[in-house]
């Protein structure tokens, strides 16, 4: 697990909240990108996601967040996929009412993760 790149993360999603969305993978509008956590482990690590949200960009980006950040398929799945964080963290993540309150939640699954492999 490339814990150097989580917490990479995990600040980059703390200091600004407006960057991170859980369901797009990478995306560009008017200057201004958005990602989910393997989309910036992607980018941080200046690999360039695919930007369509074809199955075959699905499965390409997932595999190369994985890769970078040194994860097991279960690890990945676990953390890419919102509907498998665990309940709590899945909860607040969805009842959110700003870009903040979400970004809160992910950075603490973040670190939750870095803690307990999963």
């Amino acid at each position: 697990m490339n814990i150097a790149l989580l917490l990479q993360i995990a600040d980059r999603i703390s200091k600004q909240p407006g960057v991170f969305d859980m369901r797009e993978w990478a995306t560009k509008e008017d200057c201004r990108t958005e990602a989910c956590i393997a989309g910036w482990a992607m980018l941080l690590s200046e690999i360039e996601p695919k930007w369509d949200s074809s199955d075959q960009a699905h499965v390409q980006n997932f595999e190369r967040g994985a890769r970078v950040l040194e994860l097991t398929l279960p690890q990945a799945q676990a953390l890419f996929h919102l509907h498998r964080w665990p309940t709590e963290f899945w909860w607040q993540y969805r009842s959110a009412k700003t870009a903040e309150e979400a970004a809160t939640v992910a950075v603490r699954r973040i670190h939750h993760f870095i803690e307990i492999g999963a």
